[in-house]
């Protein structure tokens, strides 16, 4: 909170979450075992067993870093690896406070260890000869750089990067609901979030009833000090970040085929804030598709509306992105919300309900939003290899 703005109130829900990881991990870790095979050789027997990678570097981002720690550090110690964490230089004091509280614990020195510092120091860590598997959360651009370094030496990485999500609204939606599914997608961490529900896309039958709920609803959301339990929206986490977001505004405003809904105030200019990086929830309307407010991750709180007129035509634009991350859809009719699923190509689909996690369901995304996934009932296999052991004949 104190490093990146986030509320009081999705802070106290992330300390919970921590703890569900760690006791999922440790309970799981009891079933990790190989098999017994019967092999086509006569005379011989053969069995498996899983061993730990080794070595893992786990390098994590400033919006969230003990939520996205939780899935690289928890499976890589319970399937006994030693670990190596490096945050982001803007928000590192609650991760080197994790790896106090492992000492206090009882981990031998030496198996949670963190390194601190910026770019460089994450290069350094992916090029290390030591490390046996990388899991990164972060941006495309850099998971793309550290996909080419890790190439040559032919060792793991885990990748989850960024998202540009779809949040479909159908004409037969629960309109409260899916009104309170837009507000959490667009606004959650302050829009700081790979799985942010940044392109709303909505029937057109209910389109103006649709921004005209969610407009209001914004309108009730609370700006301010983020350590302020009634607090909804604290503000962005560092002046490049603001300068990022408040860039795309400018952007918007120079796009000839988009349109303010509303917002696109920051800082000072909104009412009540005299200090602080804030930019307050945005709407516009998109209907070009080479918008690039409609087509590029900004990371605040600022949201593409794009209509539809058939299920055809919003699955094809919900697809229309090169992220793969996460969509959520709103209908109450079960067969569209199955079709719809299967057709998303993402790794991650919400039916009437947003930011749903828990960590026997992985999570992870195709295309530009990563390689592989994080925690699920198979997460060991992503910090384990499988060794098999022959026994000839006897005798």
């Amino acid at each position: 909170m104190h490093e990146n703005g986030k509320t009081l109130t999705e802070m106290t829900m992330a300390s919970g979450s921590l703890a569900g990881t760690a006791d999922f991990c440790s309970q799981f870790a009891l079933a990790l075992h190989g098999v017994t095979v019967q092999p086509s050789m006569p005379g011989h027997d053969a069995w498996t067993t899983r061993v730990p990678v080794g070595v893992v570097a786990a390098i994590t981002p400033w919006n969230n870093p003990l939520g996205l720690l939780q899935y690289k550090l928890f499976p890589a110690l319970a399937a006994g690896n030693t670990i190596v964490i490096k945050p982001s230089e803007v928000t590192p004091v609650s991760t080197l406070r994790i790896a106090e509280l492992a000492l206090e614990a009882g981990f031998p020195p030496g198996v949670v260890n963190v390194i601190t510092g910026n770019g460089e120091a994450g290069a350094a860590l992916v090029d290390h000869p030591g490390i046996d598997k990388i899991a990164f959360t972060g941006s495309t651009a850099t998971g793309r750089r550290i996909a080419s370094a890790v190439a040559p030496r032919l060792i793991r990485s885990t990748l989850e990067l960024g998202g540009k999500g779809a949040n479909i609204v159908f004409p037969d939606a629960d309109l409260d609901r899916a009104v309170d599914g837009l507000v959490v997608g667009l606004t959650a961490g302050t829009g700081q979030a790979c799985n942010a529900g940044s392109r709303i896309i909505v029937h057109d039958s209910v389109r103006d009833e649709v921004l005209s709920r969610l407009c209001t609803a914004l309108d009730a959301l609370v700006m301010g000090d983020p350590l302020d339990a009634g607090t909804h929206i604290g503000p962005l986490a560092s002046r490049p970040q603001y300068a990022k977001v408040t860039g795309y505004l400018a952007i918007a405003d120079g796009e000839s085929n988009t349109t303010l809904i509303r917002g696109a105030r920051s800082g000072t200019d909104l009412p009540g804030i005299d200090q602080g990086l804030f930019v307050e929830p945005t709407l516009y309307d998109t209907p070009s598709a080479t918008s690039r407010v409609r087509r590029e991750e900004i990371f605040g709180p600022v949201g593409a509306v794009i209509g539809f007129s058939n299920d055809e035509e919003a699955l094809t634009i919900a697809n229309d992105t090169e992220f793969g991350l996460v969509s959520g859809l709103w209908t109450q009719d079960i067969d569209r919300a199955r079709r719809i699923a299967k057709g998303l190509d993402v790794g991650v689909v919400w039916i009437n309900t947003w930011r749903a996690f828990s960590g026997n369901v992985p999570f992870g995304g195709r295309k530009a939003s990563g390689v592989g996934h994080e925690m699920g009932l198979d997460i060991f296999d992503e910090y384990t290899e499988p060794k098999a052991i022959w026994l000839g004949p006897q005798g």
